[in-house]
């Protein structure tokens, strides 16, 4: 099981956890008797996503606004990508 949420600090700010967890053994009934749970700070990707997010849809307006486009030349290769 995979999960993130939001948890606030102590401080006031906003923290992103990612939280996993894995069944280690089961009663007879199948019922979890031994777990597995880590849990760690995401906060700097998801502000890291943020921004290329916000930057993307910038360059997006940008190309709109002037009617212009984007391209991509992969040194060593023969093709160029629009």
């Amino acid at each position: 099981i995979e999960y993130e949420f939001t948890v606030k600090h102590k401080n006031g700010s906003l923290r992103h956890l990612r939280t996993r967890g894995s069944v280690l053994e089961r009663d007879a009934l199948g019922q979890p008797v031994e777990i597995v749970v880590i849990s760690e700070d995401v906060t700097e990707v998801h502000s890291a996503l943020a921004d290329l997010r916000r930057r993307e849809a910038l360059l997006r307006e940008t190309e709109r606004l002037f009617a212009s486009g984007s391209w991509e030349w992969v040194v060593g290769e023969t093709t160029v990508r629009w």
